[in-house]
């Protein structure tokens, strides 16, 4: 079967997914190695890790995705 991608040459498929909350996206995110899930910083635990932007953290100033 053939899969549809972002962009030809992407590893990345195109396929999105809503979840209901920040505790099923981190439970998502932890068992997949290749996903990438947005959760509120207060709900980061040791499950997942932290993508930094430009060499910040989330709790850093300059972080571009605020």
């Amino acid at each position: 079967p053939t899969k549809k991608f972002f962009k030809p040459g992407s590893p990345i498929p195109f396929k999105t997914m809503v979840l209901k909350s920040d505790k099923s996206t981190r439970k998502f995110v932890s068992r997949f190695p290749n996903a990438i899930g947005y959760i509120l910083l207060s709900q980061i635990d040791d499950t997942v890790k932290v993508l930094k932007i430009n060499g910040r953290l989330p709790s850093e100033k300059g972080y571009e995705i605020d």
